[in-house]
């Protein structure tokens, strides 16, 4: 088994457990992957900003609840940032265009350094979401 393969089973195994038993908690991987469980309340899009990775690709995995993903292209001329990246996370906000994605429990999207974007917005209304956010090193 190589170091791909090991990763994915490790990974897959680990979604596995967290979508039949999810506990909150940050879970690391060979090769610099890890994941976050996490559980919060979605709040409207405006008390949110963008944020966005340079040295990790999300997957972000909704176990319950839903929410909206907010995406936007970084080099947008419109964003301003609000917080420079510390170490891998920088916020920022604007009127850019943006495409609205959709979550409900058992599903997911994919994020790339490329992507702004802006999780946990009220999608219906709020909702408890309990969510799985897996971080792949871009140079895996």
């Amino acid at each position: 088994m190589n170091i791909d393969d090991k990763l994915t089973k490790q990974i897959k195994d680990k979604v596995q457990d967290l979508m039949n038993n999810f506990k909150e908690g940050r879970y690391d991987f060979d090769g610099g992957a890890f994941l976050n469980a996490e559980s919060y309340l979605t709040k409207p899009s405006d008390q949110k900003d963008f944020e966005a990775h340079r040295k990790f690709i999300d997957v972000q995995i909704v176990v319950s609840g839903q929410e909206i993903i907010e995406v936007a292209d970084i080099n947008n001329p419109n964003f301003k940032i609000t917080k420079p990246y510390v170490p891998d996370i920088m916020f920022m906000n604007g009127e850019v265009e943006k495409k609205i994605i959709e979550l409900r429990a058992g599903e997911s999207c994919v994020l790339y350094p490329s992507d702004a974007h802006k999780p946990c917005i009220n999608l219906d209304g709020e909702h408890r979401v309990q969510k799985i956010v897996i971080k792949l090193p871009t140079n895996i």
